[in-house]
């Protein structure tokens, strides 16, 4: 392992999941009438989280990977969403790794014209990354490009992106210019998460590993 680095250390600040996705909420709804949001997330704990941050105040409002998680139908979800009720807001929440799986719909967002939000949660991997790609000694399969710039990609099919490293106050900046964005097409927040951030300890832990092999 390395000696850590600046990096590193600013990594120990910044957000958690649930600090990032409460903040995505307030502020999200925050901008429209009477809550009424598309919510589409795909994800492992981006998903799972969540949906227990995000309320269902509205029928037929949500949609998500389901239970075991088919990745890839995050963009799929909010096109035809954003296709059936041009109206309604399209928030499109996925972790980096789901964002992988089909974000080249980006480009048939703009070439559609319709609008749409994504929101990344970004801990350079899957499950959990690294912040120095120097420690490793070679990739791992569960580690990403340490700070991918995913926004960009919306930059190149004349759409707009954000990159979220400073907290709290610069993600709200960023949701509320990204839902209130007048020229509509597709807006990408990049939002940089602690490595270390997981779900919190479930109060039933009949469905996981460790649990089963306990009882064995």
């Amino acid at each position: 392992m390395s000696v850590r680095t600046a990096e590193q250390e600013k990594n120990k600040e910044r957000m958690n999941y649930y600090q990032a996705l409460s903040t995505i909420q307030q502020t999200a709804y925050n901008t429209v009438q009477d809550s009424k949001i598309m919510i589409v997330s795909e994800g492992a704990n981006t998903m799972d989280i969540g949906r227990s941050l995000f309320p269902n105040e509205h029928p037929r409002n949500r949609l998500d990977a389901g239970t075991f998680g088919t990745m890839g139908v995050g963009f799929g979800f909010a096109i035809a969403s954003a296709v059936v009720d041009p109206t309604l807001p399209v928030l499109l929440l996925q972790g980096d790794s789901a964002f992988g799986f089909s974000d080249m719909e980006i480009e048939t967002i703009m070439r559609y014209k319709l609008s749409v939000v994504v929101v990344i949660i970004n801990n350079n991997g899957i499950t959990h990354g690294v912040d120095d790609i120097n420690v490793t000694e070679k990739p791992l399969p569960n580690v990403l490009t340490v700070q991918a710039r995913y926004e960009k990609v919306a930059e190149a099919f004349g759409g707009k992106g954000w990159f979220v490293t400073d907290g709290v106050e610069q993600l709200k900046k960023a949701i509320d210019e990204a839902m209130t964005w007048k020229n509509g097409g597709v807006r990408v927040v990049n939002v940089m998460i602690s490595i270390h951030s997981g779900r919190k300890e479930q109060q039933f832990g009949w469905h996981s590993r460790k649990t089963l092999e306990a009882k064995m």
